[in-house]
């Protein structure tokens, strides 16, 4: 539980500086080409710490990323029937913006992924289809989501059917 501890605290610690960053399905840090700091994944194991449960990972190596100033956050994903991604972090209101791509080289058309997204309770009311969203194969799109409300210490992103996450951004939007 040492270094989910001190994932943790680098989390609370970026979040301080405005924007908290988790590298989805990737077990090392990683900075960006703008110089932010992603997190590592770890499993949710109850302890305070961040973490996904019910996720498989993978790294699609050295695909090529369109358009993306973090292409490693884009080459690596959680994915699985249901995925939840558990954040502790002080009360008040935040911002998430949700990344995605399709890289799985089965799912080239649109329609072939569909997620389900709930953040805390509230619900996205259209499924994510990231391969038709972004326009392009191995292509970004990001889900923006404003004023989450957090009463009880805890973000949870919940993502079900055919999901896939690259990177979730957690940023303090009020008290």
């Amino acid at each position: 539980y040492l270094k989910a501890a001190e994932n943790q605290q680098c989390l609370l610690e970026d979040l301080a500086k405005g924007c908290a960053r988790i590298n989805c399905g990737y077990a090392s840090v990683y900075t960006d080409t703008q110089g932010n700091r992603w997190l590592p994944d770890q499993d949710f194991k109850g302890s305070g710490a961040y973490g996904s449960s019910g996720a498989s990972w993978v790294d699609r190596g050295d695909i090529e990323i369109q358009d993306a100033a973090a292409p490693r956050v884009y080459q690596t994903e959680s994915y699985g029937g249901r995925v939840v991604y558990t954040v502790p972090v002080p009360n008040g209101k935040y911002n998430l913006r949700l990344h995605f791509a399709e890289t799985f080289v089965k799912n080239t058309l649109p329609g072939m992924r569909l997620i389900s997204v709930k953040v805390n309770d509230r619900v996205v009311p259209d499924k994510i289809d990231p391969l038709r969203l972004a326009g392009a194969f191995a292509k970004p799109y990001v889900l923006e989501l404003k004023d989450i409300p957090v009463y009880d210490g805890v973000i949870e992103v919940e993502l079900t059917e055919n999901a896939e996450i690259n990177g979730i951004e957690v940023e303090k939007d009020g008290p």
